[in-house]
């Protein structure tokens, strides 16, 4: 063979060369696409499983205990929230209430416009049907010692507390005037020295009262009625005193009671004499 026909088949050689490789290249290809198609999952397989590791496991509690933290916060607004609901639902009615409140009064008050004309009624009844045959005494809202004042300086011949004329003929009625110039009749200001107490004064001005004002204007009495009559008329010499009447009452409600003698039941008052005067006033009054 001959230098030029060697030459002559060296690309040739080359080109037979590349086209085994390019088969080469093109079947390792091929083996790699099938590989890669094997290994391929199915669509409907879902995705690979993949191997737990440890540091995938702590996240998954992780996020199962927040869930459930999340969960019991949610479940404690929610209880919060209908505790706002209850609140709410009880200042509506204590709203409504309120709301509600003034027409209650005004229906209140429209009674009680309405009740004084028919009490005024009634008023006028009652008083037409009470025998006014005491002098001075008229329906008004005052007071007793009002009142009393009120009469003992309109009438001066008048006792205030009884209402009957002063008589110097009865002992009863005799007129007695205290260190305040307040006159009383005898009995009334005896009737005064056994239950009111002095330290409560004169019933009508309140001013201080001696313990003897009642001696005393017993002996006054006794003396104005011997200068004026020249001594101890007939109606005198048969009038009993009033301590004498209290006494015999004593001894008789004494006797009646426990049925002693008399001459017992005179020194059993004697020796109780205040106790006893005071529950037969008591009684009397």
């Amino acid at each position: 063979m001959s230098r030029s026909d060697s030459y002559g088949s060296l690309p040739e050689l080359e080109t037979d060369t590349e086209t085994e490789d390019s088969d080469e290249e093109e079947e390792r290809l091929a083996q790699q696409h099938t590989r890669l198609v094997e290994r391929r999952p199915a669509e409907n397989d879902g995705p690979m499983p993949r191997a737990r590791t440890p540091a995938r496991v702590r996240h998954r509690t992780s996020t199962t205990s927040g869930l459930r933290a999340s969960t019991a916060f949610a479940n404690h607004l929610l209880e919060h929230v209908e505790s706002l609901e209850s609140r709410l639902l009880a200042i509506e009615a204590d709203l409504y209430a309120d709301i509600r409140a003034p027409r209650d009064i005004q229906a209140d008050l429209q009674v009680i416009q309405a009740e004084p004309p028919m009490l005024v009624l009634a008023a006028s009844r009652i008083t037409s049907a009470v025998p006014t045959n005491r002098r001075g005494i008229m329906p008004s809202p005052q007071t007793l010692p009002t009142i009393v004042r009120q009469i003992a300086n309109e009438d001066s011949t008048t006792c205030p507390i009884c209402f009957e004329a002063f008589d110097q003929e009865l002992a009863g009625r005799l007129e007695v005037v205290t260190s305040c110039n307040h006159a009383f009749c005898y009995s009334c200001m005896e009737r005064l020295c056994v239950m009111w107490s002095f330290h409560n004064g004169c019933p009508i001005c309140r001013r201080p009262m001696q313990l003897d004002l009642l001696s005393a204007v017993r002996r006054v009495e006794e003396e104005e009625n011997e200068a004026r009559t020249g001594g101890l008329s007939s109606v005198e010499t048969t009038r009993v005193p009033p301590d004498q009447q209290l006494d015999e009452q004593a001894i008789e409600l004494i006797i009646e009671q426990t049925g002693v003698s008399r001459v017992e039941a005179s020194e059993a008052l004697k020796s109780h004499q205040g106790d006893i005067v005071n529950a037969i006033m008591q009684l009397l009054l």
